[in-house]
């Protein structure tokens, strides 16, 4: 199980600090056998179990969140409105001057102290925050698709500065007509195509498949990004 760590200030056996929005591998829900006790792991960057370490379960949690906050100012705090207990939520410190009570709100978000925080949070409108289930998606490769008018440079520098993650789709010629190119297009087998002389250069879906070692970079036009993202 894979949790989203919200909270700062709870104790852990893990020697390494806890960060907050810190993701952490539970493997163990009733550690040694007792009720509330889960035994978690650090992750590196890849997934890799890291130190793992004791950490109260998730009802623990809220339970000491409520005894810790004041449920009369909560409720003071919940009838300023909504719409200022979202924004003290999400609205970090900006390094300026302010009277105002929105300005003292963000400074109690800052501070890391539970009772602080429960106080700048309605618990009605976002609920408590200890941990959040998360799941892991797997790393694939997927195609890349550059447009701007530095497009050019910019696909040229991703190839040679990381080869082993990027590579450029080499387009095909045929001698054809538009309305042949058209018709891949419309039967799914051509992603872009344009007029290169008396030839066609065009870029197959399948080629673009294929390609499973890298990021796949499309040489393509403006336009074709309705072709590669219909609305």
């Amino acid at each position: 199980m894979l949790l989203f760590w919200f909270c700062t200030t709870f104790k852990n056996s893990i020697k390494s600090k806890i960060n907050q929005e810190e993701v952490l591998y539970v493997d163990n829900t009733m550690f040694g056998g007792v009720p509330g006790r889960w035994r978690a792991w650090k992750l590196d960057e890849y997934g890799h179990k890291l130190q793992c370490g004791i950490i109260p379960n998730k009802l623990k949690v809220e339970e000491e969140l409520r005894m810790l906050g004041d449920l009369q100012d909560v409720e003071t705090t919940a009838r300023r409105g909504s719409t200022s207990a979202r924004r003290s939520f999400f609205k970090r410190i900006k390094p300026q001057r302010s009277s105002s009570r929105d300005s003292k709100e963000l400074a109690s978000f800052s501070n890391t102290h539970l009772s602080l925080y429960i106080d700048a949070v309605s618990l009605n409108d976002v609920g408590l925050c200890s941990y959040q289930r998360v799941e892991r998606l797997e790393y694939k490769f997927r195609p890349v698709l550059v447009l701007g008018p530095l497009s050019e440079c910019v696909i040229e520098k991703l190839c040679i500065d990381f080869p082993e993650q990027f590579h450029r789709c080499q387009p095909s010629q045929m001698r054809c007509t538009k309305e042949d190119m058209e018709n891949g297009v419309q039967n799914n087998a051509i992603a872009d195509y344009r007029r290169r002389g008396s030839l066609f250069e065009y870029t197959t879906i399948q080629s673009i498949l294929d390609n499973k070692q890298h990021h796949c970079i499309l040489d393509t036009i403006d336009n074709s990004y309705q072709l590669l993202f219909p609305e």
